[in-house]
């Protein structure tokens, strides 16, 4: 997503380290969605899509950089390419947007999100770094793990139930509350991501 890649630019001597994936979706659709954008927004004139330097097309990469042992893990359900980075001596994991107020599925899969979570879920961790919300302490991250799952089980019900009604309009005045998490985190914009997952999970069940 362009708010994870746009900037990689500005860092030219550095290598970017990807899953394959990633390599293909930033070519394949990044470069041609950047230069639309280009012709909308001005300002991004001078950014230019980088793409990975080094990538892995197996479940996990071991990276040693510098005293610091990484093991970069593939962790798909938010996009197809999401990796999660973890800094074993530290116990510190870089979660990227597997990890948020409320999990995003609309360019995902909700059942590779479950395993992927359940990938946070083992690991040992002092701290979680999401893609987008505060840093989490070692004493919030199952609960937030479980609350994520607990949310997608609510949602994949709720639209179930709107699929055999064909109401996909009424979706819209579910809120997130009603859901399991609050509305409160990143200036009340989980709001506008759990209607696009309702209505990004109704169009898939639809087709089914």
């Amino acid at each position: 997503h362009a708010d994870h890649t746009y900037g990689s630019f500005l860092f030219p001597q550095a290598d970017i380290v990807a899953h394959a994936r990633c390599r293909e979706l930033l070519s394949q659709v990044g470069i041609p969605a950047l230069e639309k954008v280009k012709s909308e927004e001005p300002e991004l004139e001078e950014v230019t899509l980088r793409l990975p330097d080094i990538t892995f097309d197996e479940g996990e990469m071991g990276l040693q950089l510098a005293k610091k042992a990484l093991r970069l893990i593939h962790a798909p359900g938010h996009t197809d390419d999401s990796v999660m980075v973890y800094i074993e001596d530290d116990r510190v994991l870089f979660a990227a947007d597997m990890m948020m107020p409320v999990p995003s599925i609309v360019d995902g899969d909700i059942d590779t999100f479950r395993t992927s979570l359940q990938k946070v879920a083992e690991l040992p961790v002092n701290n979680l770094v999401q893609g987008h919300g505060e840093v989490m302490l070692r004493g919030e991250v199952q609960g937030a793990v479980q609350a994520s799952l607990d949310y997608l089980d609510t949602i994949e019900r709720l639209v179930a139930k709107a699929v055999k009604r064909g109401k996909k309009d009424k979706l819209r005045e579910n809120s997130i509350e009603s859901c399991g998490l609050s509305r409160i985190p990143l200036n009340g914009l989980v709001q506008q991501v759990h209607v696009a997952n309702l209505l990004a999970l109704y169009d898939r069940m639809a087709a089914q």
